[in-house]
Parts: structure tokens; sequence; C-alpha cells
């Protein structure tokens, strides 16, 4: 390693010590830092320091948590999306990045599991919203042509139906904002 030794620190605001660990200045990400004050084992020589909280370990019930909220985020960006897309009568494929934003601002906020966990359910969750969203507009809007209401339209479309639907209501530039909506909820919980 670095030769450096780290002492058990508490970080501010904590009642227990965490170990902040040796910032490499990518893993920061414009965290707090501060240097360390001189070790044993090389005086004179300061390391900087994370001081970015770490989160706490994934449990099954925090894991249970994140998964309901994530669920929640779902279904309330797609009813959102889909109350947009009834009223301006267009798929409007731009609220795919809002909704990426959403979760990784939920993952943010709710100290979500980061490296490839953090990815697969956030890109997973941005997915499902767009999935979620764009059969039931096309379920809404197939239902107003033969009178039925969205719930019995989306109890009766087939996945078929539901996929030509939805394939003939996006455009090239709405499949670019699905693309940067997975690729921003895969970035921004990294």
């Amino acid at each position: 390693g670095t030769g450096g030794i780290v002492y058990r620190t508490p970080l501010p605001g904590r009642s227990s010590p965490t170990v902040p660990r040796l910032c490499d200045g990518a893993s920061c990400r414009g965290a707090a830092r501060r240097d360390q004050g001189p070790t044993p084992a090389r005086r004179g020589v300061r390391y900087p320091v994370c001081m970015a909280s770490t989160s706490p370990p994934l449990t099954a019930p925090r894991l249970a948590g994140w998964l309901v909220v994530l669920t929640l985020a779902v279904f309330g960006m797609a009813a959102l999306w889909t109350m947009l897309g009834l009223v301006t009568n267009r798929q409007s494929g731009w609220v795919a990045v809002v909704a990426a934003l959403d979760v990784v601002l939920l993952a943010r906020l709710m100290r979500g599991p980061r490296g490839p966990l953090g990815m697969a359910l956030a890109v997973g969750a941005t997915l499902a919203t767009i999935a979620v969203a764009n059969w039931s507009l096309s379920a809404a809007q197939m239902g107003r042509g033969f009178g039925y209401s969205m719930t019995e339209s989306l109890d009766r479309m087939g996945g078929e139906l539901g996929w030509t639907l939805v394939n003939l209501a996006n455009g090239p530039v709405d499949f670019v904002f699905y693309t940067v909506a997975l690729a921003i909820a895969a970035w921004g919980t990294r």
C-alpha cells in the first residue's frame, strides 16, 4: 500500500467512529476532503483522506425498503408520465430522463446501494418506468377508441398488440431519450 496509517476518528455529527479512507480523487466525487496529519510511518507526509460518509452495510431489511421505494417511484412517475401523455396526446419521451434523475436522487437521499447492485436497481427501475408508462399510454389511447376506461383496456390489451402500439407511438427521438435516461441512471448510482 501507501505506507500510511489511517486513524479511527469520528466524523463530524457522528457519535460512532468511522474509518476515513485514503482518497484516490475519484471515489470522493467532490466530497469534503482534509489532509491527514503526519503519520508515524512517514513523518512530514500528509495524505488526503476522503471524508465522504460510507454507506451502511446492505442488509435484507434495507434492501427490501429500498425496493419498496423504487416500486413506488416507478409507478408514481409512470402515472405522471401517463397523465402528461394523455393531456398532450404525445409519448413525451423526455420524461424518461426526469424519471432517471428521480431514481438517482432517491438513491442518494436514501443512501441506496452503490456499485453494480445500485446500478442494476437504478437501470431496472428506469426501464420499468419506461415500460409501464408506454404500456399505460398505449392502453389508454387504444381504449379511447373502443370506449373503455384505462383499467379495462390495460386488462384487455395483449402483449403483441401492446408491443406493436408502443413501437408505432415512439419515434427515434423517444428512443434517444430512453437511452440517455438509462445512461443517467447507471452513471448516477455507480
